[in-house]
């Protein structure tokens, strides 16, 4: 049964990703109380390993969640766990520019398609499918597996669990789409705007604790959601940061500027992101401040920024000339053989051999880049509950580039 009382255990799970590896840097660095790190690996930071205990345990596999849940008898649950449904697969992908004109091309078209009698599930389906928002169900029956084992112990009287902060993101609102493809799509982004056409994870995912009627459990729940994620892992398909640093260090050594992939239209348009142990303070406030509870949440850095403000400091960074094409450029427009360019700058850098897949996100740097709209969070109703905190963008990714030199993941600037 819970103990209100009694020191806070945190519990990340999904800890070997992005989004949770910032988590469990937060906490490691913020609170002298237990902190586990739940992954199918089990792995830790090494430099965190005197602050954070690592569990193993795989999400479809009830046993072991409940013996992770056992061992760690958490007070709160950070859930950062997402089965993206494609990765792994080789990086294939339209070219960016070929996307971004398709989009621009498909605008007409989408107002009509929408009020067809079962035209939108069909047409939004493929969309949401190609950005890895259907899977066959592994999203829903993971993080069912978890709540079971968590309804399980507290029967037992094994439980002293208080709070599930999830992570889920913007794209359950549309952010994927745009007003291109969604004549709806909502600016600025808000906690409650309505959810994009289609079906999605995401739904099932934040419809677990939807569905949890307030008073009926003895712990409590809040959902956050991000844009982009600043964060650094190595090997990890969905980091920007990675990305970045990868693309600059492919472009200095062929001798070229650092060009933008997105062109023009994406250069000049406003994102949201956040750093990864910023989305951590959050899911911790929201934890300790009752009026947070059974929300959801969104979560950013602060104002949102343009590519513009950033690239400029980047090129500086590495030394290089910048420049941004009209058109999104592909990795293969710029510089032939990729893996033997990254070979030679990490020779050059006496590091030793790492795949450039391991280090380069590339097919989620160029679906990425396929974002020519303004994507904006309100963030107006944390700050009006107490959470304030904001980071400037280009700090952040230095700082995070800098964690994946120190590491060897990216050869020096």
């Amino acid at each position: 049964m819970a103990n209100d009382t009694a020191p806070d255990r945190h519990l990340v799970i999904g800890a070997s990703g992005v989004a949770g590896a910032g988590l469990v840097r937060h906490l490691a660095g913020s609170t002298a109380e237990p902190v586990f790190a739940l992954s199918r690996s089990g792995r830790v930071d090494p430099e965190l390993t005197d602050r954070v205990t690592g569990l193993r345990a795989d999400l479809l596999d009830p046993a072991s969640v409940r013996e992770a849940l056992r061992a760690a008898r958490p007070t709160v649950i950070y859930y950062a766990a997402h089965r993206h449904p494609g990765a792994g697969q080789p990086e294939q992908a339209l070219h960016p520019a070929t996307m971004q004109t398709a989009l621009r091309l498909a605008r007409p078209f989408s107002p009509i398609l929408s009020r067809l009698p079962g035209a939108e599930a069909w047409y939004f389906g493929g969309i949401n499918q190609a950005a890895g928002l259907v899977d066959e169900g592994q999203n829903a029956a993971m993080i069912g597996q978890l709540l079971d084992a968590v309804d399980t112990l507290h029967a037992e009287g094994a439980s002293d669990l208080r709070h599930v902060a999830l992570l889920t993101g913007g794209r359950l609102s549309g952010v994927h789409l745009g007003p291109d493809l969604w004549p709806a799509y909502p600016e600025p982004v808000r906690a409650d705007s309505p959810r994009h056409p289609g079906p999605s994870w995401y739904f099932a995912v934040e419809d677990s604790l939807w569905s949890r009627e307030p008073n009926k459990t003895p712990w409590t729940w809040s959902i956050h959601r991000p844009h982009f994620i600043l964060g650094a892992a190595e090997g990890m398909p969905y980091s920007i940061v990675n990305a970045l640093g990868a693309w600059a260090v492919l472009l200095r050594e062929a001798g070229l500027p650092l060009v933008f992939p997105g062109g023009e239209r994406a250069f000049a348009a406003r994102w949201e992101a956040a750093d990864a142990e910023l989305i951590g303070a959050q899911m911790v406030w929201a934890s300790q401040t009752p009026a947070a509870a059974g929300q959801a949440w969104m979560v950013g850095n602060g104002p949102a920024w343009r590519w513009a403000e950033m690239w400029p400091a980047l090129a500086q960074r590495y030394g290089m000339a910048w420049e941004v094409p009209r058109r999104a450029k592909a990795l293969s427009d710029l510089v032939a053989e990729p893996e033997r360019v990254w070979a030679a700058a990490r020779e050059k850098a006496n590091l030793p051999p790492l795949p450039l897949s391991q280090a380069m996100p590339l097919l989620f740097l160029h679906q990425s880049m396929v974002v020519t709209w303004d994507v904006t969070y309100d963030l107006a109703p944390a700050r009006a509950l107490g959470f304030g905190e904001q980071r400037d963008h280009r700090d952040v990714v230095f700082r995070l580039l800098t964690q994946l030199e120190r590491r060897g993941v990216l050869p020096p600037a």
